[in-house]
């Protein structure tokens, strides 16, 4: 728990996998420590209430995590699902540890299937020769792309229901982008199927149909973060530290939004071009070439929203600390301030009365006093300044009235 806090304050993510990757080989103590530990331990709380302090979470709330007897794993949930960004990276590392990674999955399914096919094929001599005759047909290419597309949509639907990282309301928006994309892409490829892989104008709307609802869900997504950051009541209660963190967790997810939607919108502007180029050249080997293209402009715009959120992440946790080293920066400095304060006002009181009140004080510091005597003008009394011998004979010289 004491790397997650440090974390939340803007420790480095590589050192979170660090300390997260020492238990490859024990994933089992892993389960223990964070899926089975109940927070009911007095060390724990101390580092929970930390993470929540970090987290910029009123301490009126708190109440509602300790009195559920959550274990760890869950607690950490329940903030995911509250919309903390750095707890679900959190979460996913931990998963990545005590789940079988989807992608080997999804890899050795395939490894598999395509073994079993060439093992069967000496025993089926008919099978070759159905695969050959279907790869040889002018509709392989839309076929094995909408294969491809149900299954990516398959997995994608199926991954929202079970992920219970994010909060509840952006899994009902994804889900339903990825039905409504997912049934335009079908409507497409149905299309171009139909027309003996040619390209028409009705296709090609729907495939730019669907890739434009990619931006149109990232806009959604930056009004929601507006919404959901201008509606915080914490910002009002809370200290200036905690206030600049939840400014700056605010700027990460707006950021990786704002990103991620021109990005998304290049993608559509080249799937225009591409689909242009089917309607001025038509035929067949154009048409694949082009389903390749538009292939390859979906796999690089992955590849580039993957990285657009990680250099996001790692200018999200330096932030954090230097807002953090700024803050106690500041701190030193006004408690500098006082104190030279407090010492000038000191030195600005006469001697007599910070030292050698009593007639037993011993202090060698003071050697200097005020007397107090008539003025030669006025005959009123006025103080001047004379040096006084040091130790007990300054008691004897202390502040006297003289009388003309």
């Amino acid at each position: 728990m004491d790397q997650f806090v440090i974390y939340t304050k803007g420790g480095s993510s590589e050192s979170l996998k660090r300390h997260l990757r020492n238990y490859n080989q024990r994933p089992e103590l892993l389960i223990r420590n964070f899926k089975l530990t109940a927070i009911n331990n007095p060390a724990i709380i101390e580092q929970i209430k930390s993470l929540l302090e970090c987290l910029g979470i009123p301490k009126n709330k708190w109440k509602n995590y300790f009195d559920l007897n959550l274990t760890i794993y869950v607690f950490l949930q329940k903030l995911s699902q509250e919309g903390h960004v750095q707890v679900t990276y959190i979460l996913s590392k931990i998963d990545e540890i005590t789940e079988i990674k989807k992608s080997h999955l999804i890899l050795g399914a395939s490894f598999l299937g395509t073994l079993g096919l060439l093992l069967a094929a000496p025993f089926f001599p008919s099978l070759l020769l159905i695969i050959g005759g279907f790869l040889s047909l002018a509709v392989t290419f839309p076929i094995l792309g909408l294969l491809f597309s149900i299954g990516v949509a398959a997995y994608q639907i199926c991954n929202n229901l079970v992920d219970k990282k994010n909060p509840f309301f952006d899994r009902a928006r994804d889900i339903s982008f990825r039905i409504v994309k997912f049934s335009l892409t079908v409507i497409a490829y149905s299309l171009l199927i139909a027309k003996a892989v040619v390209m028409t104008s009705l296709a090609a709307a729907f495939f730019l149909f669907s890739t434009l609802l990619d931006v149109v869900k990232e806009v959604l997504c930056l009004v929601q973060e507006s919404l959901r950051y201008n509606n915080k009541q914490t910002m009002e209660e809370a200290d200036p530290l905690t206030s600049n963190r939840t400014s700056i967790r605010h700027e990460f997810r707006y950021k990786k939004h704002r990103d991620a939607a021109i990005i998304n919108l290049l993608a559509t502007i080249v799937l225009v071009g591409i689909l242009m180029t089917g309607w001025f050249v038509p035929g067949f080997l154009v048409t694949v070439g082009l389903a390749a293209a538009m292939i390859l402009t979906q796999g690089i715009k992955y590849l580039a929203l993957r990285k657009n959120e990680q250099l996001k992440r790692e200018r999200l946790q330096e932030q954090l600390n230097e807002a953090e080293k700024r803050h106690f920066k500041a701190k030193s400095q006004e408690f500098e301030n006082k104190d030279s304060y407090s010492s000038q006002k000191d030195s600005d009181f006469p001697s007599e009365f910070a030292y050698g009140q009593s007639s037993g004080n011993t202090s060698t510091k003071p050697s200097s006093s005020y007397q107090r005597t008539p003025s030669p003008a006025t005959g009123r009394f006025s103080f001047f300044h004379r040096d006084l011998p040091s130790g007990k004979d300054s008691d004897k010289a202390s502040c006297t009235r003289q009388r003309p």
